[in-house]
């Protein structure tokens, strides 16, 4: 909710275009997570399936 604020004051969005924006960040950081603990091997990928 941080994040959607932030956009709304600090860009001067809509709370739509705001909460939108926060959600492509959001995918886009667990992607990059999943990404770095899936190559060093921090994935248990059995219990994740």
């Amino acid at each position: 909710m941080l994040l959607v604020a932030l956009f709304v004051s600090a860009l001067g969005t809509d709370f739509l275009r705001g909460s939108a924006m926060a959600k492509v960040v959001s995918i886009g950081s667990d992607l990059g997570a999943l990404a770095l603990f899936g190559a060093l091997g921090h994935v248990l990928w059995l219990l994740a399936a």
